[in-house]
């Protein structure tokens, strides 16, 4: 019995058994009562044709979170797709369901290989649920190993794992599962590198492995950026700092280490790599087009108010700034405590002073100035192409890991929780100061949501003197703080709905589901089966979102939209226009729409209206071409100038002429023939009845990656 207690009292003490129970609460819709971690609720409750039903409400679905759409509508389709791939035994290399067919693995950002996918051998949306749910428990329990030997206080590594697993960017990518799985693995990746600073085993060198191998299948390139840059840095610190030299010999056996997990990752890197080359990420220029992704230094109260400037779960965000990508919320004791850490007198370890030097680092690179300007304005693959914002995965990584010194550092100084309470009053004038600037219509919001963050940081000022004498019970209490200010952070901004609303069918999608042949779709350009969402009914498309396009695709999308072949492109292709004849050739068959001048638009270009169900219709292109057809005529070019400049002719016709960059040959032109297209995940077969050589067209996005063979010969 004395064995059983003593191991029940660890286990109650423990910080992780703490961090469990938070997230048990957080996610106790889902354990209990089924509901899914997905903001779908704004695709049936804001788009049609599911905004035709009520789904079992009233007046309709609520919407809760809208800017959180690309959960659902880009990393649950995928991860379904690789999933069902997978299934039938299959590499998902290949996703024919966006842009008219593009890279699925090489995506990065479609985690095919990562080992969580093992939990999708449940029903698929319990699964998610799980890899979500698991995801955030992960980043707390790695924040937890990383200070295993550094703090004392478990209330200290709790508060830490809470910081980590729900601070900042940690909630606004909660739900995109690929940001906090990833950021698990950074914590452990160092802890590793003390481990063989201080004690070098083999089976540490064989954990550095696995971990750098799994970030790469992790599926975020910017942590594996952070940590390429960070984890070198800190592990020559740390030799210097443990063994007052930096050892040759355990550097090489490091080294060596790390080949080998790249190795490991190589199979999803090496892809990657293939593909970022040809993909618009170089081209689009889309973090400029938001400085960058760079806050600015007035926004720097969302430090510790996180909903300043409103939230878009109640409608009333008034910032320029994006909340997602700029949410860089700590918790509201989390400045104090790091600064009554900071201004102690008490000797420091130098570990904690690299955290403290990559906490202001941090911060210097996230908001606007000369030097992080300079930075991500110059065209860094991986760093720069996307925001600067992300940069506070490690503000948050270096401010969970500086509250847990602190703590330790308030049970040995008497003087810090004196800095702590001075802090918090300064907060306080700040964002009393702060609300002066705010314009008069929008005041109101602001002084509202400040009430709640400056009655937290009063009521530890008050609490703090009472308890000054009883440091166990004030632990408690900030603990229960950080529990309840960053659990509602997490739980105001993350959804969860039944599961009946994922992905649920409609008769306008039945009716695309259950036409004959291989097809593609598109719709009117309003709110109406949003960009990619139709992968989630297995429908396909020339159109889709992915910061990972193809570049030359995202050029002939220009055709499709009736525009020059080298207009600006985008990692968002919309068809707005249908007057092309490179729509027919694009196998674009089916299109839906909402309003009657659209309607009016169609019929007026002879598409036949074909289906219709409440505010939708579907209509049918007569002309449309098959996804393979043979082409009378060749146009040759000899580069990719005269290439473009066929293309863009007017009297160019893709639906009975090629243009390719190749010395002439023969063709022979046939003007019908019957052909019997197989098409599936990573392969196509036709059946051709001509016994001539001709040339035939399938419009599916070209990769280098294809073979094509005639009767199993290379061709």
């Amino acid at each position: 019995m004395g064995k059983v207690s003593f191991y029940v009292r660890k286990t109650v003490r423990s910080p992780l058994t703490w961090l469990l129970v938070v997230f048990i609460f957080l996610f106790k819709d889902f354990i209990f009562f089924g509901k899914i971690p997905i903001p779908i609720d704004t695709l049936v409750g804001a788009y049609y044709p599911w905004l035709d039903y009520k789904w079992g409400y009233p007046v309709g679905v609520p919407v809760k979170n809208p800017l959180a759409s690309d959960a659902f509508a880009n990393f649950f389709v995928w991860k379904k797709l690789a999933v069902e791939i997978l299934r039938a035994g299959v590499i998902p290399l290949w996703n024919k369901y966006s842009y008219s067919g593009y890279p699925l693995l090489a995506t990065f950002h479609s985690t095919v290989l990562f080992p969580a996918n093992l939990l999708f051998i449940l029903p698929f949306n319990f699964a998610w649920g799980l890899y979500i749910f698991s995801a955030g428990i992960a980043a707390g329990a790695s924040i937890q190993l990383f200070l295993k030997d550094k703090v004392k206080s478990n209330t200290g590594k709790f508060i830490a794992s809470l910081i980590y697993a729900l601070a900042g960017p940690m909630t606004t990518w909660g739900q995109y599962g690929t940001a906090i799985w990833a950021s698990s693995l950074l914590p452990v990746i160092l802890f590793l590198l003390d481990r063989v600073i201080v004690k070098p085993k083999p089976r540490h060198f064989i954990f550095i492995s696995l971990a750098i191998g799994l970030l790469f299948f992790a599926g975020h390139v910017q942590l594996l950026t952070y940590t390429a840059i960070l984890a070198p840095v800190y592990f020559l610190f740390r030799q210097k700092q443990i063994r007052g030299k930096i050892s040759i010999y355990l550097s090489s056996n490091v080294l060596l280490a790390v080949v080998i997990g790249i190795g490991m990752g190589a199979v999803q890197l090496l892809p990657t790599l293939d593909f970022l080359g040809r993909s618009i990420r170089g081209e689009e220029h889309y973090a400029s087009t938001f400085n960058y992704g760079l806050s600015h230094w007035l926004e720097a109260i969302r430090l510790w108010a996180a909903d300043f400037f409103g939230n878009p779960v109640t409608a009333n965000h008034f910032s320029r700034a994006d909340y997602i990508e700029y949410s860089s919320y700590l918790g509201v004791l989390t400045i104090p405590l790091i600064l009554s850490f900071i201004f102690s007198k008490r000797p420091k370890n130098k570990v904690f002073i690299f955290f403290i030097y990559l906490f202001f680092i941090s911060l210097v690179l996230a908001y606007d100035n000369p030097i992080s300007k300079f930075i991500f304005s110059q065209p860094i693959p991986w760093l720069t192409y996307s925001s600067a914002s992300r940069i506070f995965f490690l503000t948050t990584l270096s401010a969970a890991i500086l509250v847990a010194a602190s703590i330790d550092n308030l049970l040995q100084d008497k003087s810090a929780l004196k800095k702590a309470r001075l802090a918090s009053l300064t907060l306080i004038g700040i964002t009393l100061v702060r609300l002066l600037m705010v314009d008069s219509l929008h005041r109101p919001i602001s002084l509202r949501n400040s009430t709640l963050y400056a009655s937290l940081l009063l009521s530890f000022i008050l609490v703090s003197f009472v308890l000054s004498k009883k440091l166990s019970l004030l632990l408690l209490f900030i603990a229960l703080i950080f529990s309840f200010d960053l659990g509602r952070y997490y739980n105001k901004y993350n959804t969860l709905v039944p599961d009946r609303l994922v992905f649920p069918t409609t008769p306008v999608l039945d009716y695309l589901k259950n036409q004959p042949g291989v097809f593609r779709i598109s719709k009117e350009n309003t709110n109406l089966l949003p960009t990619s969402s139709w992968m989630g009914y297995r429908l396909e498309s020339t159109e889709g979102y992915d910061p990972f396009s193809v570049g030359d695709y995202a050029h002939y999308f220009n055709k499709i939209n009736n525009n020059k072949y080298m207009d600006q492109v985008s990692r968002i292709a919309n068809l707005e226009r249908f007057d092309s004849k490179f729509v027919a050739a694009s196998n674009i068959r089916y299109v839906l729409t909402k309003t009657e001048a659209f309607r009016k638009y169609l019929s007026k270009l002879g598409y036949q209206p074909v289906f219709n169900d409440k505010s939708i219709t579907i209509y049918e292109n007569p002309s449309v071409s098959d996804r393979a057809y043979f082409v009378e005529k060749i146009y040759f070019a000899v580069d990719k100038k005269q290439l473009v400049d066929i293309l863009d002719n007017p009297d160019f016709d893709p639906t009975k002429q090629a243009v390719i960059i190749s010395q002439p040959f023969t063709n022979n032109p046939i003007n019908d023939s019957d052909l019997i297209i197989d098409h599936h995940d990573n392969w196509v077969q036709i059946k051709a009845s001509n016994d001539i050589e001709a040339f035939l067209i399938l419009s599916d996005t070209y990769d280098p990656g294809w073979v094509s063979t005639i009767n199993g010969q290379k061709t």
